[in-house]
């Protein structure tokens, strides 16, 4: 009878009253095995109805949560290449001013090395000047 006044919305009404007639079982007067064939009828389809909202209630959630997956696996993985591709792009960089720094380097040393010649070059004329 509860199960009854729930689905019709008619809580505090007697249940002959309340139960809706049925297309597919016949009316039947309170305490008759039919009126109780009729009640415990419209409560295994209402079971039914409910059992197949909640598996499509689950059926949508777990969607959601596959789609939050997927984008959050997607976001995760851009955050990655986005990182990987700036990192490289400093190693890159990085490299680069070695190179240059290397080049310098270079031209720093074979100017200190003329010097050098030069130094040693003067040297020798002066001490061959006071000969």
């Amino acid at each position: 009878e509860l199960l009854v006044a729930v689905a019709t919305g008619s809580i505090g009404v007697p249940a002959a009253a309340a139960a809706p007639a049925s297309l597919d079982t016949p009316a039947a007067a309170p305490g008759t095995s039919q009126g109780d064939a009729a009640v415990r009828c419209e409560a295994e389809r209402l079971r039914s109805e409910i059992e197949a909202e909640m598996l499509e209630r689950r059926k949508e959630l777990q969607a959601m949560r596959t789609e939050f997956q997927e984008v959050a696996v997607n976001r995760a993985t851009k955050m990655v290449e986005e990182a990987t591709m700036q990192l490289a792009s400093e190693v890159k960089d990085s490299q680069d001013q070695c190179r240059a720094m290397g080049a310098q380097l270079q031209g720093l040393q074979t100017q200190v090395s003329d010097i050098r010649a030069c130094q040693e070059e003067m040297e020798r004329k002066v001490l061959q000047g006071r000969a």
